[in-house]
Order: C-alpha cells, then sequence, then structure tokens
C-alpha cells in the first residue's frame, strides 16, 4: 500500500479496498487516540509497525481518501490478486532469510580431546 500511495499523484481521489478491518481502524478510528499517547495502544502497548503506519498516514495525509471492506477469500479479483502478491513475497523473504541464515551460520567448533 504505501509503494502504491508513493507512486499516484496526491491530487487523485484515492479508494483503499482491503479484506482488513484492522488496516481500515488503524487509519479512520484509532491513529489520532495513538499519537496523542505517544503512538501506545488502549492497553498502553506501543503500537506494532510503528513505522509503517506513521509513512502510510503521511502519504495519505491531505488526500481525498475513502476505504472500503472488502470479503477476504470470497473471489474478489483484485483482492485475491493482492494476496496472492503478499504471499508470493512473504515466499521469498522467507527463501532469502533461510539463504542468508546458512551464509552466515558459525562454524561448529568439535573438542579434539
Amino acid at each position: 500500500m504505501l509503494e502504491l500511495l508513493r507512486a499516484l499523484d496526491k491530487s487523485e481521489p484515492v479508494v483503499i479496498q482491503t479484506d482488513s478491518a484492522y488496516v481500515i481502524g488503524v487509519f479512520t478510528r484509532w491513529l489520532e487516540g495513538w499519537r496523542r499517547k505517544g503512538m501506545r495502544t488502549s492497553r498502553n502497548a506501543p503500537v506494532e509497525n510503528r513505522d509503517l503506519i506513521e509513512a502510510i498516514a503521511h502519504e495519505l495525509d491531505g488526500r481525498q481518501v475513502r476505504f472500503e471492506k472488502v470479503p477476504g477469500h470470497a473471489g474478489h479479483r483484485l483482492n485475491e490478486l493482492a494476496d496472492a502478491r503478499a504471499h508470493e513475497r512473504a515466499r521469498l523473504a522467507a527463501r532469502e532469510l533461510s539463504e542468508r541464515a546458512k551464509t552466515h551460520r558459525r562454524p561448529v567448533m568439535h573438542d579434539e580431546n
């Protein structure tokens, strides 16, 4: 979402369709309260993914934005496409982390006594 917002002209209206009630709540209900409390939740816990939320909020600032809740895993064409891309990116990231871990393993020292 962040990269898409960065690529769009700020003067164009934006409709964000998501199956995540959490995402909609972050930007339509909770963010201002979190900011007033130093980015802490109602349970006084630090807001997770704060940097990403703040970056997205910055991109949303001054835009005409409408959020739409769409059903998840119910055949909504764009939501299914976004879900498939997210899963593919997660698989690639996991593979990359696994490869990095293999190349940065410390050698096992064996006692020769």
